[in-house]
């Protein structure tokens, strides 16, 4: 646990091993790259010292070490096609970290939230805006219009992180947690703010995009179908194909 937790600190800082190693060794502390992964991967003891040191570096507290990670099972990701595995690894430990904070404060103050219903498979354009018609069944909306799709997704449950990415732009990262729906947003764009596609999307990837050509397609796709049924805009859309994850449901 204490390795993947300091793994998980490294991610969030956007630290290489090598980083941490040569940073470690300009305080007194010599540590090779391999005795580090080692350490992370749980096959070499952390001496006491050594987290102390990790933690004023990584920005954490000796503590935060031993505590257990939530697990946040990841469904969709649309990412910028520049963005490499070291950024997927800083997002997905900055939404660990901040969702471990929700947590525990939803704990402290006994809060109930709605359990995350199953996934909607999508097919088709018109499976997409369907599945809009159900999300907005599962949420109880009938005929109410959305203001803030991002205010309506936290008040029902729903946990949304901001995450910058130096100098590359992403769409988003969907999961969920403890049965509460988990969604990642670049915090350098607006949580309603449309997509390219002139649509009005809920926060990125609530709806995980699959594109099996590869290309970015050309005029309005399942997306933007699902979004504009969301919102009461369904005669304006037109086909693609995505593959809705697993929306806010009901308190069972």
């Amino acid at each position: 646990m204490v390795g993947e937790r300091i793994r998980m600190a490294r991610f969030a800082a956007r630290m290489r091993l090598r980083d941490v190693t040569e940073r470690l060794e300009s305080r007194g502390h010599k540590l090779s790259v391999a005795a580090m992964s080692r350490m992370e991967n749980g096959d070499l003891r952390v001496s006491a010292e050594l987290m102390q040191k990790l933690a004023d570096l990584l920005g954490v507290t000796p503590a935060w070490f031993l505590q257990e990670s939530p697990k946040i099972d990841w469904i969709g990701y649309r990412k910028a096609s520049r963005m490499t595995a070291v950024d997927r690894d800083h997002i997905e430990a900055i939404a660990v970290v901040v969702v471990e904070h929700h947590l525990r404060l939803n704990q402290l103050l006994k809060r109930d939230y709605p359990v995350s219903e199953a996934g909607i498979p999508v097919a088709t354009g018109e499976d997409a805006e369907r599945a809009a018609v159900e999300v907005r069944n599962r949420l109880g909306l009938g005929r109410l219009p959305i203001h803030s799709m991002a205010g309506l997704f936290e008040e029902t449950g729903g946990i949304i992180v901001e995450c910058s990415c130096p100098g590359k732009q992403f769409d988003g990262r969907a999961g969920t947690v403890a049965g509460r729906p988990v969604v990642v947003l670049d915090a350098d764009r607006s949580d309603d703010r449309p997509d390219d596609r002139s649509a009005p999307t809920p926060p990125s990837s609530s709806v995980g995009m699959t594109n099996p050509s590869g290309r970015e397609p050309r005029g309005i796709g399942h997306f933007t179908r699902f979004s504009m049924a969301l919102f009461g805009q369904r005669d304006q859309a037109r086909k693609w194909s995505i593959c809705a994850v697993p929306a806010i449901g009901r308190s069972q």
